[in-house]
């Protein structure tokens, strides 16, 4: 099974997460770059106003991989919104996926895993925080 790990991170500590998998597992790793960075305030107001940044396509096909792991912030209870464009621009190339956060509230993995499944029409395999 070859498998991608794809990741936003807007502190550091999902890439750090990112690259340690990729470390343990040795699949490819693949970021979310915004065309703008996020402040705390534009997030809030992504969040408020359910806005969706503009992100760089990544040069990746996902339909060379088998899984996709997905890693990204939680914010105001959902996936951060660049991992959220994302998703939607490759929804038709997923097939299986998880998600895995660094997050500082525990206890959201079922209300992720409802919005990742919304807005793939697939349950994820996993979600773990």
């Amino acid at each position: 099974m070859k498998a991608l790990i794809v990741y936003y991170s807007h502190s550091a500590n999902n890439e750090s997460l990112a690259h340690e998998l990729k470390v343990r597992l040795g699949c490819d790793v693949v970021k979310i770059e915004e065309e703008k960075r996020r402040t705390g305030f534009t997030i809030f107001l992504d969040l408020l106003f359910r806005r969706e940044p503009k992100i760089k396509k990544p040069e990746v096909f996902l339909n060379d991989y088998s899984m996709v792991i997905f890693i990204a912030p939680i914010w105001g209870s959902k996936i951060a919104s660049p991992l959220t464009s994302y998703i939607k621009m490759e929804n038709g190339n997923i097939k299986k996926y998880a998600f895995i956060t660094i997050c500082g509230h525990e206890g959201q993995g079922k209300m992720i895993a409802d919005e990742l499944t919304q807005l793939t029409g697939r349950k994820p395999i996993i979600v773990t925080e």
